[in-house]
């Protein structure tokens, strides 16, 4: 009678250690959250059992080590013929990554290396509102329902303001979300949002009095800032994308926050602490290339600066100058800096 899985246990002292390591692996992921563990779970079993043809728990370090980097080319191979999207692929092959880096934590020496594979990932851009757009966004929630409308359009202006995540701003409290600090250049006081990110890292955004006075509309006693679900938000917006013929999400919001920001600062450094990124390149997906020949930084490079243009210009043509829409984001920013 042939054992099954289930049955079968480690039979030697490198298999007991390797799942011990794993067990560990997998309790440190749960710990952020069980979904993510059980997402860590399935892609470890399924890359060992797809280049290796058994379970996790009867492997031994020698199998592992004999993983060379064309199996992980094989396996990618496989995945793609599955129906995996390159950026699916990519999320896998950094979570088995992240177990072979445990193992090498743990004195088991094994070769991360093997999953640097070259992948054709297109990044999917949300797409960005423009001011304009922003606005006609938050008119249409209002105006679309009573309650509920103002709720969804300050659900959505959070997002935009604060640049955090969906998940985090769901969990919003007024008990814990909120407080009133010092800031250290001026000594004025600002309302600072307090969430729990992604990995349960505490992120603090400021906030503008006058927001802060906005989102008490939604104060009743209740614990939660937003009650309202998901799908209604996403229903919301998909309505809003029809309208204007494009495909609006709730994570639009901060793609829009980093593309504003940036037109206004021309600072990646503040829309990077903005986004809440740990890595400059991630907030530079963002962000476009500058299509217009005149506007890149090679034309302007070793044009000379005449100080004259601005200081004999009159007041009108300063405003012409300002108010003409090619101009808007040195507007915008000037506006940004006198507020």
């Amino acid at each position: 009678m042939t054992a099954t899985v289930s049955q079968l246990v480690p039979f030697n002292e490198n298999q007991l250690v390797i799942s011990k390591v794993y067990e560990s692996f997998l309790k440190s992921n749960a710990r952020n959250s069980t979904r993510t563990a059980e997402e860590y779970k399935g892609r470890v079993e399924e890359f060992f059992f797809m280049t290796l043809k058994k379970p996790i728990e009867y492997i031994t370090l020698e199998e592992i080590n004999s993983i060379k980097h064309s199996d992980v080319k094989m396996y990618v191979s496989d995945l793609t013929e599955r129906g995996n999207t390159d950026k699916t692929i990519s999320t896998k092959l950094y979570t088995v990554t992240s177990f072979y880096n445990e193992l090498l934590k743990n004195d088991l020496q094994v070769n991360p290396t093997i999953f640097k594979v070259k992948l054709k990932i297109q990044e999917k851009h949300h797409e960005a509102l423009s001011f304009e757009e922003l606005n006609s966004l938050y008119d249409f929630l209002i105006n679309e329902e009573k309650e509920l409308g103002l709720e969804k359009y300050l659900l959505l202006k959070t997002l935009f303001t604060t640049g955090n995540r969906k998940s985090a701003t769901f969990n919003m409290t007024w008990k814990d979300s909120f407080s009133r600090k010092t800031d250290i250049e001026t000594g004025k006081k600002v309302w600072i949002v307090t969430v729990l990110d992604k990995g349960k890292k505490v992120v603090e955004k400021p906030i503008p009095d006058e927001f802060y006075e906005e989102l008490q509309q939604l104060s009743k006693g209740q614990d939660k800032v937003f009650a309202l679900s998901t799908k209604t938000v996403e229903r919301a917006l998909e309505r809003f994308s029809k309208k204007i013929g494009r495909n609006i999400t709730m994570h639009s919001m901060k793609a829009t926050g980093v593309t504003i920001g940036y037109q206004l600062t021309k600072d990646i450094n503040l829309c990077k602490q903005y986004a809440s990124h740990e890595d400059i390149s991630t907030t530079a997906i963002y962000l476009k290339e500058e299509s217009s020949y005149v506007k890149q930084l090679s034309y302007n490079m070793s044009r000379e600066v005449d100080e004259s243009k601005l200081t004999n210009m009159s007041r009108e043509d300063l405003i012409d100058f300002l108010m003409d829409d090619r101009n808007k984001d040195i507007k915008n920013s000037i506006l940004l800096r006198l507020g």
